[in-house]
């Protein structure tokens, strides 16, 4: 399991080759490059939660990164919270995340 998350910001698919598609391969989420929201959208269908930005620049944040989908919920917003930059709380089926 790669715990591993790397922040990509302001890249975009300039022949790069980095493209935005996640992948669920072997119990593992996978994706590049992709955006906080749209992450944050399969999460909630996978875990069945409701996911509550507070601050849309959140949305806009961009990772990569690998997530074995037997962890919960919580260790996955810790490794994409790396950084520090937004505090997470779970209530019931919510999951709130405000920016610091």
């Amino acid at each position: 399991m790669n715990r591993n998350i790397e922040r990509i910001m302001g890249m975009k698919d300039s022949g790069s080759g980095i493209t935005s598609s996640p992948l669920i391969i072997n119990g593992e989420y996978k994706f590049k490059d992709e955006p906080l929201a749209s992450i944050v959208k399969r999460l909630e269908n996978y875990y069945n939660v409701n996911i509550h930005l507070d601050d849309k620049r959140l949305e806009k944040i961009r990772y990569t990164g690998t997530f074995s989908l037997d962890q919960d919920i919580l260790d996955v917003f810790r490794i994409i919270d790396y950084e520090k930059q937004f505090t997470f709380k779970r209530v019931k089926k919510d999951i709130f995340i405000t920016s610091k």
